[in-house]
Formats: C-alpha cells, sequence, structure tokens
C-alpha cells in the first residue's frame, strides 16, 4: 500500500477516533446529553460513562482521547512546518504514544470483555481505531522497536546529551516544550470544562421539591403479580417502570438499594415492568433492547418464589448479554416453575398491562419513578431520597 494511501488512512482515524472521544468527554460531564451510541448501536455507553474506570487523574478518558489525537496531529505536522530536523524527534514521541494508547485498548477491551456491563460500543470503535494506528504510524514513519531502541541506546552514549545544548537540539527540545505547552493546556482547559460542568449539575433541591408539587397526582393501581417490596398500606409508595437492559435503570437500581436500606419500614417500592423491546412493547417506535421483555417476564418468575431482588441485582450485574437461566440457577430458583411461569400466559397478562399503564401515565422512557402518584423527574443520585425524606416530615408532622 503506498505511502500516500496509508496517511490518509491514518489522518481519517484520528479524526474519526478524535471526534468520538469529544462525544464522550460531553457525555461524560453533561449527564443529560443525547445517548448517540444507544441511537447508533441500539446499545449504550452509560455503563462505561459511569463507572469507576471512566476517569483517570480527575479526567474523563473521553478528554485524555482527545489530548492523545491533538498530540499525534501536532507531532505528526510539526516537521512539514518547521523544517525535517524534527522528524526523527517527532518519529521517537509518536512512537510512545501510540503504543500507550495501544496497551490502553488492549487492556480496556479485556476489561469489557470481563465485564460485560461496561461495554461501549464507541470504546470499542477508538481502541481498534488506536490498535490500526500504531501499526500505521509506524509504517509511514518507518520506525518500529528497533529503531526506538536504537534512538535510546544513542541518547545516552558519552557525548550525546551534549547535543541537546546545541543550536539544533535546543531547537528540536524547544519545539518539544511547545508540544507540550499545548497538551498540557488543553488537559488543565479539559478539567476545569469538566470541573465547571459538574458544579453546573448540582441538584438545587428547591427547584426539585417545587417541581414535584406541581406535579399532578396519578391513580396507579397494584395490580395481583406486581412486584412489591413492602406493604402497600404505609403512606409512602414508590412505584418505578424500569427495563432490565437499560442503562439508566442499572444506574438507578443502585439508588433503589440504597433507598431499601435507608426507608425499609416507612415506604413500599412497586416494580413495573415497561421493556423498551418491540417483542411485547409495540407502544414505542424503535426496538432499543432486545431481550428485554424476556427479562421482564423472567423476573415475574423470579418473585413468584420470592427471589425478586436477588434475580434482579444479578441481571443489572451481568447485563444484557447474560444467560437468565443461568441466573436463575445462581438464584437457587426451582427451574421447572421459574420455567412454567415466565412462558406461561400469567406472565405475559401481567407484563401487557404494566405496559398498558405506563403508557396512560404517559411514560416514555425508563426508569419512571412516581412517590405516591406524583412523577419525580430527576433522578440522579440522592434526589428521590431528599424527597422521601421531606414527604416523610410533612406527614409526621402534628395536625
Amino acid at each position: 500500500m503506498k505511502n500516500g494511501v496509508l496517511k490518509i488512512v491514518s489522518v481519517f482515524l484520528v479524526l474519526l477516533a478524535g471526534f468520538i472521544s469529544s462525544y464522550l468527554f460531553f457525555k461524560h460531564i453533561y449527564t443529560g446529553a443525547p445517548d448517540v451510541c444507544s441511537t447508533v448501536f441500539g446499545s449504550s455507553c452509560e455503563g462505561a460513562l459511569t463507572s469507576s474506570w471512566s476517569e483517570a487523574l480527575g479526567l474523563p478518558l473521553g478528554g485524555w482521547g482527545v489530548l492523545y489525537y491533538l498530540s499525534i496531529g501536532l507531532l505528526f505536522f510539526i516537521p512539514l512546518f518547521f523544517g525535517q530536523e524534527f522528524s526523527s524527534i517527532s518519529k521517537f514521541f509518536i512512537f510512545i504514544l501510540s503504543f500507550c494508547a495501544l496497551l490502553a485498548g488492549i487492556f480496556f477491551i479485556a476489561l469489557m470483555i470481563s465485564q460485560p456491563t461496561l461495554f461501549c460500543p464507541f470504546c470499542t470503535v477508538i481502541h481498534v481505531s488506536n490498535f490500526f494506528l500504531f501499526f500505521l504510524l509506524s509504517k509511514i514513519n518507518r520506525y518500529g522497536r528497533r529503531e526506538f531502541s536504537n534512538d535510546i541506546q544513542s541518547f545516552f552514549r558519552s557525548g550525546s546529551i551534549k547535543k541537546l545544548f546545541s543550536s539544533t537540539g535546543f531547537w528540536k527540545a524547544l519545539g518539544v516544550l511547545i508540544i507540550g505547552f499545548f497538551v498540557l493546556s488543553g488537559f488543565f482547559g479539559l478539567r476545569v470544562l469538566t470541573l465547571k460542568a459538574a458544579a453546573a449539575q448540582k441538584v438545587d433541591f428547591k427547584k426539585v421539591f417545587a417541581d414535584y408539587d406541581k406535579e399532578p397526582v396519578k391513580q396507579i393501581r397494584v395490580n395481583t403479580g406486581d412486584v412489591v417490596l413492602g406493604d402497600t398500606a404505609v403512606k409512602m409508595v414508590l412505584t418505578i417502570f424500569s427495563d432490565f437492559y437499560c442503562p439508566a435503570c442499572r444506574l438507578f437500581s443502585s439508588e433503589t438499594d440504597s433507598i431499601i436500606k435507608n426507608f425499609n419500614k416507612d415506604f413500599a417500592i412497586v416494580f413495573k415492568q415497561f421493556p423498551l423491546n418491540t417483542d411485547c412493547n409495540h407502544s414505542i417506535g424503535k426496538d432499543l433492547h432486545p431481550g428485554a421483555c424476556d427479562a421482564a417476564r423472567a423476573s415475574l418468575a423470579a418473585f413468584q418464589q420470592g427471589k425478586f431482588v436477588p434475580f434482579h441485582n444479578q441481571i443489572f450485574k451481568k447485563g444484557p448479554k447474560t444467560n437468565l437461566i443461568d441466573i436463575a440457577k445462581k438464584c437457587g430458583l426451582d427451574l421447572q416453575a421459574f420455567e412454567n411461569f415466565r412462558k406461561g400466559p400469567a406472565a405475559e397478562a401481567l407484563l401487557q398491562k404494566n405496559i398498558q399503564e405506563a403508557n396512560v401515565l404517559g411514560v416514555n422512557g425508563t426508569p419512571t419513578v412516581f412517590l405516591n402518584g406524583r412523577q419525580v423527574k430527576d433522578i440522579r443520585k440522592g434526589v428521590i431520597q431528599m424527597v422521601l425524606t421531606r414527604e416523610l416530615s410533612k406527614q409526621r408532622q402534628p395536625g
């Protein structure tokens, strides 16, 4: 393949991966940004963007991607603008950076394979691009492991370090420092954007309470067979319309666990199914989460044996690719009874009743949460608990 073609392919990959990195950075710092990943691939990147692996040194990995592709671009074009004397040092640093990106890609792909909930289609595109970029750039620059080793050895030979202070060496060092300055400036710039975004998204509880009070109270029935945790005779009932293959629902499940732990005796939770899967939900225009209907029926079957919570937790832990029978075994379910119920008419009838209720209530996404019939639209971490605390304190006030 001609060098010109290799350069075109490399530029395309840098631009593509740089654009995706910019989107992932934006999506990370602004959680309400459009989920392009789900639209394009039918699978969200939320699991990866909200995991403990999503940041390094306080900067989202998408931001590091932006800095990497900017650095590669600067190093690649500097010899064209400042002369070929910069070529050798440019190749040296391109090799180091692209090799580090290759290793990072291998690590994160292995991580996604070992933890399916972290799977991110856009991230995979970036890692695959980095794999090809390493070999393409090495081919274009005619610079590989052998040349890198030779440069390291020659640098430390007697008298080589003195060349740094020669006229040519000085300008080379200055060029590297200028690139470093731009990259460092980029790092701090992106870090400031991250901190500003976090501050802008700080929860305004006064507004949350005001919005909640404005919501109309809707009648939500508890059907025979609905998943209920607690006694619905209590004054506080939290109703959650959920989808087991929805990344936002997976994130919210940790909040649900915290609510159960902190408010166990004061309220009941009713879980209702609204899978965004056209196999059973014909009210949605696009099949966003294939297999979610099967997962919903399976959870209802698990509830029949009193094992909804462990089954619920395992599905969210394992992700969409997991085998429902394997989860049932792990939860200690009677497999014959489990299979009979989830494939029987009762599970389907209850699932359809939940979907119809959701449509009447105006539910068009998941998770959708109601407290005593009023929708709580802000479901960020801690918000539901604050609304619950406020409502409980109002009920306990005398008179």
